[in-house]
Protein backbone atom coordinates (compact mmCIF):
# COMPACT_ATOMS: atom_id res chain seq x y z
CA UNK A 1 0.00 0.00 0.00
CA UNK A 2 2.69 2.87 0.87
CA UNK A 3 4.77 1.94 -2.46
CA UNK A 4 1.11 2.36 -3.95
CA UNK A 5 0.90 5.99 -2.31
CA UNK A 6 5.06 6.77 -3.60
CA UNK A 7 4.01 5.61 -6.90
CA UNK A 8 1.00 7.82 -7.12
CA UNK A 9 2.81 10.85 -5.44
CA UNK A 10 5.76 10.91 -8.09
CA UNK A 11 3.12 10.75 -10.85
CA UNK A 12 1.60 13.46 -9.65
CA UNK A 13 4.45 15.45 -9.14
CA UNK A 14 5.62 14.51 -12.48
CA UNK A 15 2.18 15.50 -13.84
CA UNK A 16 2.64 19.03 -11.69
CA UNK A 17 6.06 19.88 -13.15
CA UNK A 18 4.95 18.89 -17.31
CA UNK A 19 1.73 21.34 -16.81
CA UNK A 20 3.59 24.41 -15.08
CA UNK A 21 6.38 23.85 -17.94
CA UNK A 22 3.46 23.53 -20.98
CA UNK A 23 3.07 26.62 -22.27
CA UNK A 24 7.16 26.78 -22.89
CA UNK A 25 6.10 23.55 -25.13
CA UNK A 26 3.58 24.92 -26.79
CA UNK A 27 4.70 28.33 -27.68
CA UNK A 28 7.67 26.39 -29.25
CA UNK A 29 5.79 24.62 -31.36
CA UNK A 30 4.76 25.92 -34.93
CA UNK A 31 7.02 28.93 -36.90
CA UNK A 32 9.79 30.32 -35.04
CA UNK A 33 9.51 33.79 -34.09
CA UNK A 34 12.28 36.43 -34.39
CA UNK A 35 15.24 36.28 -32.16
CA UNK A 36 15.16 38.60 -29.10
CA UNK A 37 17.67 39.26 -26.10
CA UNK A 38 17.99 36.55 -24.04
CA UNK A 39 17.06 38.15 -20.92
CA UNK A 40 13.71 39.32 -22.29
CA UNK A 41 12.75 35.64 -23.40
CA UNK A 42 13.68 34.32 -19.60
CA UNK A 43 11.61 37.12 -18.50
CA UNK A 44 8.75 36.22 -20.73
CA UNK A 45 9.36 31.95 -19.78
CA UNK A 46 9.06 32.81 -16.19
CA UNK A 47 5.85 34.97 -17.19
CA UNK A 48 4.48 32.22 -18.42
CA UNK A 49 5.42 29.65 -16.13
CA UNK A 50 4.34 31.84 -13.07
CA UNK A 51 0.88 32.20 -14.56
CA UNK A 52 0.27 28.45 -15.45
CA UNK A 53 1.64 28.04 -11.94
CA UNK A 54 -0.94 30.05 -10.50
CA UNK A 55 -3.64 28.11 -12.32
CA UNK A 56 -2.93 24.66 -11.21
CA UNK A 57 -2.94 26.28 -7.31
CA UNK A 58 -6.82 25.98 -7.85
CA UNK A 59 -6.67 22.03 -8.82
CA UNK A 60 -4.30 21.38 -5.64
CA UNK A 61 -7.04 23.70 -2.87
CA UNK A 62 -10.45 21.90 -4.64
CA UNK A 63 -10.78 19.65 -2.14
CA UNK A 64 -9.97 16.22 -4.50
CA UNK A 65 -9.76 12.81 -2.77
CA UNK A 66 -7.95 11.39 -5.33
CA UNK A 67 -5.46 14.46 -5.54
CA UNK A 68 -4.93 14.63 -1.55
CA UNK A 69 -4.84 9.91 -1.33
CA UNK A 70 -1.13 10.51 -1.81
CA UNK A 71 0.18 12.81 0.51
CA UNK A 72 -2.75 13.67 2.56
CA UNK A 73 -4.10 17.54 3.00
CA UNK A 74 -1.72 18.88 5.25
CA UNK A 75 1.49 18.27 2.64
CA UNK A 76 -1.15 19.53 -0.21
CA UNK A 77 -1.48 22.67 1.33
CA UNK A 78 1.60 23.15 2.73
CA UNK A 79 3.05 22.57 -0.97
CA UNK A 80 0.03 25.25 -2.42
CA UNK A 81 1.62 27.80 0.02
CA UNK A 82 5.18 26.91 -1.13
CA UNK A 83 5.06 26.74 -4.69
CA UNK A 84 2.79 29.64 -4.85
CA UNK A 85 5.95 31.08 -3.12
CA UNK A 86 8.27 30.08 -6.23
CA UNK A 87 5.33 31.48 -8.99
CA UNK A 88 5.61 35.00 -7.29
CA UNK A 89 9.05 34.78 -7.88
CA UNK A 90 8.72 34.30 -11.13
CA UNK A 91 6.04 36.69 -11.74
CA UNK A 92 7.74 39.11 -9.84
CA UNK A 93 11.04 38.45 -11.84
CA UNK A 94 8.98 38.63 -15.44
CA UNK A 95 8.95 42.86 -15.42
CA UNK A 96 12.29 43.41 -13.37
CA UNK A 97 14.30 41.09 -15.87
CA UNK A 98 12.19 43.25 -18.84
CA UNK A 99 13.33 46.59 -16.85
CA UNK A 100 17.19 45.63 -17.07
CA UNK A 101 16.47 44.71 -20.82
CA UNK A 102 14.67 48.25 -21.67
CA UNK A 103 13.68 50.32 -18.65
CA UNK A 104 12.94 53.46 -20.77
CA UNK A 105 10.20 51.17 -23.12
CA UNK A 106 9.03 49.48 -19.49
CA UNK A 107 8.25 53.01 -18.12
CA UNK A 108 6.38 53.62 -21.24
CA UNK A 109 3.95 50.65 -21.30
CA UNK A 110 3.00 52.33 -17.30
CA UNK A 111 1.15 55.53 -19.57
CA UNK A 112 -2.24 54.13 -18.99
CA UNK A 113 -3.66 56.48 -20.92
CA UNK A 114 -1.86 56.38 -24.22
CA UNK A 115 -0.47 52.78 -24.37
CA UNK A 116 -2.24 49.80 -25.35
CA UNK A 117 -4.21 47.56 -22.54
CA UNK A 118 -1.53 44.71 -22.22
CA UNK A 119 0.75 46.41 -19.58
CA UNK A 120 -2.47 47.01 -17.30
CA UNK A 121 -3.59 43.75 -17.28
CA UNK A 122 -0.34 42.73 -16.37
CA UNK A 123 0.10 45.42 -13.76
CA UNK A 124 -3.62 44.37 -12.34
CA UNK A 125 -2.41 40.30 -12.10
CA UNK A 126 0.91 41.22 -10.38
CA UNK A 127 -0.66 43.98 -7.94
CA UNK A 128 -3.47 41.18 -7.05
CA UNK A 129 -0.84 38.51 -6.76
CA UNK A 130 1.03 40.87 -4.22
CA UNK A 131 -1.78 41.38 -2.30
CA UNK A 132 -2.76 38.10 -1.97
CA UNK A 133 0.60 36.66 -1.36
CA UNK A 134 0.90 39.38 1.39
CA UNK A 135 -2.79 38.80 2.95
CA UNK A 136 -1.63 35.76 2.94
CA UNK A 137 1.71 35.55 4.71
CA UNK A 138 0.47 38.69 7.41
CA UNK A 139 -3.23 37.29 7.85
CA UNK A 140 -2.90 36.92 11.58
CA UNK A 141 -1.02 40.51 12.16
CA UNK A 142 -3.09 42.62 9.74
CA UNK A 143 -6.30 40.55 12.01
CA UNK A 144 -8.04 39.57 8.85
CA UNK A 145 -10.66 36.47 10.01
CA UNK A 146 -10.29 33.18 8.29
CA UNK A 147 -13.12 33.28 6.10
CA UNK A 148 -12.88 37.19 5.02
CA UNK A 149 -9.13 36.27 4.18
CA UNK A 150 -10.36 32.86 2.11
CA UNK A 151 -13.04 35.05 0.02
CA UNK A 152 -10.29 37.66 -0.31
CA UNK A 153 -7.80 34.97 -1.75
CA UNK A 154 -10.31 33.62 -4.18
CA UNK A 155 -10.81 36.73 -5.63
CA UNK A 156 -7.82 37.81 -6.11
CA UNK A 157 -6.57 34.85 -7.52
CA UNK A 158 -9.24 34.93 -10.04
CA UNK A 159 -8.41 38.80 -10.54
CA UNK A 160 -4.80 37.51 -11.18
CA UNK A 161 -5.04 34.30 -13.33
CA UNK A 162 -8.02 36.53 -15.62
CA UNK A 163 -5.43 39.77 -15.87
CA UNK A 164 -2.40 37.08 -16.33
CA UNK A 165 -4.31 35.79 -19.20
CA UNK A 166 -5.56 38.67 -20.64
CA UNK A 167 -1.62 40.48 -20.84
CA UNK A 168 -0.49 37.19 -22.53
CA UNK A 169 -3.57 36.97 -25.05
CA UNK A 170 -2.93 40.74 -25.70
CA UNK A 171 0.95 40.85 -26.48
CA UNK A 172 -0.25 37.90 -28.81
CA UNK A 173 3.72 36.97 -29.29
CA UNK A 174 3.63 33.39 -28.94
CA UNK A 175 0.37 32.57 -29.05
CA UNK A 176 -0.64 34.28 -32.73
CA UNK A 177 -2.79 30.89 -33.95
CA UNK A 178 -6.13 29.62 -32.39
CA UNK A 179 -4.75 26.56 -31.59
CA UNK A 180 -2.11 27.78 -29.68
CA UNK A 181 -4.27 30.01 -27.97
CA UNK A 182 -6.81 27.01 -26.91
CA UNK A 183 -4.14 24.35 -25.77
CA UNK A 184 -2.44 27.42 -23.52
CA UNK A 185 -5.68 28.37 -21.63
CA UNK A 186 -6.20 24.60 -21.45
Amino acid sequence: MRVNYLVQGVVWLTLYLVLALAPLLIVLVGAAQPKREFIREASVALGFVGLAMMGLQFILTARFKWLKAPYGSDIVYSFHRQISLIAFGFILAHPLLLTLVDLPAVLIRFDFINHPFYPRFGFYAALAVTILVAASLFRRSLRIGYDGWRRLHGVLASVAILCGVLHVFEINHYLQTPCKRFFWLG
